[in-house]
Parts: structure tokens; sequence; C-alpha cells
């Protein structure tokens, strides 16, 4: 039978020699002999177990995990369990990276948009961020609505237009301009703007809100805290 030095077990899969020596002392794989010198002889069957070791390793599997299952009598069923505890934990850490990536994202974002943000700013992060999908929801009601309007006016001129029923038309305006009322109130209702200068977050007088130059994301207010005019970020309501 094939025997290996402790450095022919190291080359063959990729470890130091280092590696296969602290396995040793730590029992989990120990040589199948050793000379009357002290050196280590590994043997075939000790060269499978060390590739099956490398690849647990490569797992994330614990050495301690790893040597149960090596010293197992069932060490198909304990490496099923495991292997599931894993998986949930390194679901949970993507979960943590994709939330981490965002919020980078996030502050990128708002840098390139606002050069007056500041670092006291970039901490309150998380909590803009949760507010950011709360208004993100609120867009796509407010979406709906308006493309109810649309649809409702649109009609409205179309059956004039073909029919002559005006009629319809003098009734559906009315009904358009309620709606377009009901859904400026809404978002005046729910939206919230950070001034640059204060950090502080406020809502601004509603004929400001209306007819103040605006971007999707920011709108150029007077803050109520510090009275200084910004572009001011869009947040909402807590």
């Amino acid at each position: 039978m094939q025997s290996y030095t402790t450095g022919e077990m190291a080359k063959l899969c990729g470890v130091s020699v280092r590696t296969v020596q602290f396995y040793d002392a730590k029992g989990v794989l120990k040589p199948s002999q050793l000379t009357e010198g002290g050196r280590r002889i590994y043997t075939e069957d000790d060269l499978a177990g060390m590739r099956i070791i490398c690849t647990l390793k490569s797992l994330g599997l614990s050495l301690s995990s790893i040597k149960d299952i090596m010293q197992s009598g069932r060490p198909i069923d304990m490496l099923s369990q495991l292997l599931k505890e894993r998986k949930k934990q390194l679901e949970s850490e993507a979960e943590n990276i994709r939330h981490s990536r965002e919020i980078i994202d996030n502050i990128l974002s708002e840098i390139n948009t606002s050069k007056a943000i500041s670092l006291e700013y970039i901490t309150g992060m998380e909590q803009r961020m949760k507010e950011k999908k709360k208004m993100s929801s609120l867009y796509v009601k407010m979406s709906a609505l308006a493309a109810v309007m649309a649809v409702l006016g649109i009609a409205a001129i179309v059956i004039w237009a073909v029919s002559g029923l005006w009629w319809i038309f003098a009734v559906t305006i009315p009904i358009v301009i309620a709606l377009a009322i009901l859904l400026t109130n809404i978002y005046y209702k729910n939206a919230r703007y950070i001034c640059p200068e204060c950090q502080s977050k406020f809502k601004p007088k509603f004929l400001e809100f209306l007819f103040a130059n605006h971007t999707v994301k920011m709108r150029k207010l007077t803050c109520t805290k510090c009275h200084q005019k910004n572009w001011c970020i869009e947040s909402c309501d807590e």
C-alpha cells in the first residue's frame, strides 16, 4: 500500500505541513503509524480522509464539527445536519451582506445627489432606508391612482369626440380633479424633507410644497427649524 510523509500529504491536499501537523495534534486526522524516529506515515485511507477534511473546511465547517463527523458512526447523517445549519448561516450572512450593500448604495447615491450631507446624517441611513421603502410603497399607490385619473380623462375625451356626448366629459372632469386633489393631499400628508444644513426632518407649508422646484427625490424648501433654503432630500412620515 502506498504511504505518504507529512510533506507529501500536504502537497497532495494543497495545504501546509503545519496544517497536517495541526490536524494530528487536534486529533482530527492521526497518521496510521509513526517511525522509530517519530516521523508520521500516512496511508491511502489517510489521504482520502485529509481530502474530505479539506473539502468540509472549505464549506465553512468548524474543525471540531469535522472531527465529530470523522469519528461518528453515522458520518453522513451528522454531515447532513451540520450542512443544513451551515446553509442557514450562509443565508443569514448573505442577507446581511445584501443589506450592507444596500446601505452603501444609498449613501453613495445621496452623496452624489447632495454634496452637503454630513457624517451625522449618514448614521441615520438605516432608518431612512425603512422610510424610503415606505415611500416607495406610497409611490406605487399614487401611480395606480394617477393611472385611473389618466384613463378616466382620456376615455371621457374619446367618448366626447366620437359620440358627441359632452356631458360625460363634464361629469368626468370634476372626478379627475377630485382625484388629483386627493393624490396631492396624500403625497403632502406623508412626505417629509431632511434639511442638509441642520439634518432636521420637517414638513413644509402646503403652498411652498406645491410650487417648489423639485426633482424625483428632492425639493427646494425652507427648513422650518434652521430657516435655511436648500435642496432637501425627500423622506416620509414615521
